[in-house]
């Protein structure tokens, strides 16, 4: 997916008194980390922020293109930091990515269909939500989906075996288990059922 568009403001480094009349102001600090250069201090519209991760759906995924500084520069969010009670953006960390990089990251795991198994009376059992991904930056993937339609009783789905776009592989453990159907037992005590997820 192309680079969103997102204005920045150079900004000189400043305290944190400096930076709470910034967010008054409606913008956010945020600092841009290089692949050589000293890291840039900027500022950013967090409405705009938001409406560019909606409109690609890769969330703190997408590749944006830093407008406002004096060269191009593309990055992906390399970290946030959020307000402890109302989770508003508090400050922001890029990292500038090349052609040629690779970068890893979680993306989410969407499981579809009712298994075989759990219709003859097994529990599905999502082990894993995400996956971490090693991909070019415009090659991201919004989401991994899994069918699970023909699992039996007893199968097991690990990440290695999972079917991913052109341009991405996995970057963790191939062996750790993604999602399996467990066999039902006679009887469970309260509390004991796992919870099942169709």
């Amino acid at each position: 997916m192309d680079a969103q568009v997102l204005e920045v403001e150079k900004r000189t480094p400043a305290k944190k008194g400096a930076c709470r009349k910034l967010r008054a102001t409606g913008r956010v600090p945020a600092v841009l980390y290089g692949h050589k250069e000293d890291p840039t201090h900027l500022s950013f519209d967090p409405r705009s922020l938001e409406k560019l991760m909606r409109t690609t759906g890769l969330g703190v995924n997408t590749l944006f293109e830093l407008s406002g500084l004096d060269r191009p520069v593309r990055a992906l969010i390399k970290d946030t930091q959020l307000h402890p009670v109302n989770r508003a953006l508090l400050h922001l960390d890029f990292a500038e990515v090349r052609d040629g990089d690779e970068v890893i990251v979680d993306v989410p795991l969407e499981y579809h269909g009712r298994p075989e198994g759990v219709v003859a009376g097994g529990t599905l059992v999502k082990v894993r939500r995400i996956m971490k991904v090693k991909a070019a930056p415009n090659r991201i993937p919004k989401v991994i989906d899994i069918q699970v339609g023909s699992m039996q009783i007893t199968d097991i789905v690990h990440l290695g075996e999972i079917e991913l776009p052109e341009g991405a592989v996995c970057a963790e453990n191939p062996k750790t288990t993604a999602v399996y159907v467990k066999a039902p037992r006679a009887a469970k005590s309260t509390g004991e059922e796992e919870e099942e997820n169709n």
